[in-house]
Parts: C-alpha cells; sequence; structure tokens
C-alpha cells in the first residue's frame, strides 16, 4: 500500500467495500507515497481484512501456483528428473506455499 504493489487485493478491496470507503480510499492511493500517513495504511490493511481482500489474493495465487505445478507436471513429467527440473518445481511449490 504504501508503493502500491497490492493491486489485487486493492482491486477486490474498491469492488466489496462502500462509497465512503471507496472515497477515501482513492484520495489516499492518489496522494504520493511520502503523504500516505501511517495510520492510513492501517485504515486501509484493517479493511481488507474485513472485506476478505487478502485471504482473496492469497486463495487466488495459490490456485493459480497449483494450475501451474498441474501444467508443469503434465507437460514435463515423462522428462527424466533433473536439476533444472527440480528447480522449477521448487519454485511453484514455493509459491503455493509462500505466505503473501
Amino acid at each position: 500500500i504504501w508503493q502500491e504493489n497490492r493491486r489485487l487485493m486493492l482491486v477486490h478491496l474498491n469492488k466489496h467495500c462502500d462509497d465512503s470507503e471507496r472515497i477515501r480510499l482513492h484520495e489516499l492511493l492518489s496522494r504520493d507515497r511520502q503523504a500516505r500517513a501511517t495510520e492510513d495504511i492501517r485504515w486501509v490493511y484493517q479493511i481488507m481484512q474485513t472485506y476478505g481482500s487478502i485471504d482473496y489474493a492469497r486463495n487466488l495465487c495459490r490456485s493459480f501456483a497449483g494450475a501451474a505445478l498441474f501444467q508443469f507436471t503434465t507437460a514435463f513429467g515423462d522428462c527424466p528428473e533433473s536439476e533444472g527440473k527440480s528447480s522449477i518445481r521448487l519454485v511453484i511449490h514455493y509459491m503455493i506455499n509462500r505466505d503473501i
């Protein structure tokens, strides 16, 4: 939120919050990063929790990573094990299990 790198959560939040919250959110995000107060960031985090935006993003990312693992297994399942194949599989598992 400080750096606007939570777009998926912000899009979800924008869709689910009420009009007064949406106006406040847009006003906050239109400010320069340096002009955003800590209490504003806490407020955004709080309403993201209220509307399930964090869980939504977490679940969507995990489902994409799960789909990637399925596609990887389908595409490369018959290939012999190698360091490269193992590395790619580890990255996919990391994406599924990381705390975002």
